[in-house]
């Protein structure tokens, strides 16, 4: 298996997501809910680009809700089926990465800035359940691309 990008971009990014999700805890014990959704939503978004980035060398430079199937289906098409054959399924569902994108997508922007539509503005709109629900997902995109990641070093360290 030869790696397709060079020095340390995909780790940069899990260390970013990882500070992201970081932040998103302070903001849900602070009872910021919808500060701590933003960057959930933007930790996601950061664990999926590293997971491109680690399979394909390269990941779309746009935000993950505008991925196309197409570019979904490469990434997910070059994760290793030997990786999930080694830990459980349910775990290493790695389809689910972008199912969590795709649905907090849908909400980057009320998150950000309400509803224009009805002016209510985003506390209004999101509470503790949403928030906690947005780490928990941010969290579980960490543990599986951590994961990918580490399965893909040791397979490079068998090589060389």
């Amino acid at each position: 298996m030869q790696r397709k990008w060079a020095g340390s971009y995909p780790s940069d990014l899990i260390e970013r997501a990882r500070r992201q999700s970081d932040t998103a805890r302070q903001h849900l014990d602070n009872l910021n809910y919808p500060e701590c959704i933003s960057c959930c939503i933007e930790s996601i978004e950061l664990f999926l680009k590293a997971a491109s980035l680690l399979v394909e060398g390269h990941y779309p430079q746009k935000h993950i809700d505008s991925w196309t199937d197409e570019e979904i289906a490469n990434v997910i098409r070059k994760i290793p089926s030997e990786l999930e054959n080694r830990i459980n399924p349910e775990i290493a569902n790695f389809p689910r990465l972008f199912l969590l994108a795709s649905f907090w997508g849908e909400f980057y922007n009320i998150a950000r800035y309400g509803q224009e539509e009805f002016k209510i503005g985003p506390n209004r709109l999101f509470t503790k359940p949403e928030a906690e629900l947005a780490f928990k997902h941010s969290q579980e995109c960490w543990m599986k691309v951590s994961m990918l990641k580490n399965y893909l070093n040791q397979e490079q360290k068998k090589e060389d």
